[in-house]
């Protein structure tokens, strides 16, 4: 009986005792992997946004497309009215053109009875739809005096033909020449203003605006 007994307090001690823990091993680190570094990924790293922030040079740049000039393809209203009195001008001198080879006349005034210089004056611009006064000295006090190198087509110019300023009247057409009624048995003719005669007789020009 003896070695029974000591078979069963064995196993009873070994039931009362405490059971050691059991220890488990550390997990293993998860290793996470990354694509291979490329050039061209450094290059998008370094590329300038497509929208930079608004900063003193943004600021600079607009201040300087705010002088860029404006869209110039539809001329303000000036241009148009400079336009169509060029137009005017132009239609002015086609008229006057017409009446060379008038014959002169004293007090005349129109291509079937003749021209003096005031008459052929008053009567082309009355094609153009402007009234002018009917003397030669009336007209010198219309529109706005010019210089001589201020001359353009269809402008009066004026002379002293008769030891008297704005005595004579013609139309300057462009080129230093002009178109005007010259005397008793003369016509309506096309002169050029650097003529000696003509060069030491001008006094002046004026422009009737349209």
């Amino acid at each position: 009986m003896k070695p029974m007994c000591s078979i069963a307090i064995l196993l009873l001690a070994a039931c009362a005792s405490t059971p050691h823990a059991v220890e488990r091993a550390p997990a293993a680190p998860r290793i996470i992997e990354h694509p291979p570094v490329t050039p061209r990924m450094i290059e998008i790293a370094y590329e300038q946004p497509r929208h930079p922030k608004r900063g003193p040079t943004a600021q600079r740049n607009n201040d300087n497309a705010s002088e860029q000039p404006r869209d110039l393809k539809r001329p303000p209203a000036a241009q148009r009215r400079t336009n169509d009195a060029s137009e005017r001008s132009l239609k002015l001198v086609s008229h006057a053109r017409k009446q060379v080879g008038v014959r002169y006349r004293y007090g005349g005034s129109s291509p079937q009875h003749g021209f003096d210089c005031s008459g052929l004056v008053r009567y082309v611009y009355r094609q153009a739809g402007i009234v002018l006064p009917r003397t030669t000295e009336a007209m010198s006090e219309t529109g706005l005096a010019l210089r001589k190198s201020e001359l353009e087509p269809g402008d009066l110019v004026f002379f002293d033909t008769r030891r008297k300023p704005f005595s004579h009247v013609g139309i300057y057409i462009g080129q230093q020449r002009f178109i005007h009624a010259p005397a008793s048995g003369g016509a309506v003719q096309l002169v050029d203003m650097r003529e000696r005669y003509w060069r030491t007789r001008y006094v002046g020009a004026r422009r009737v605006a349209f």
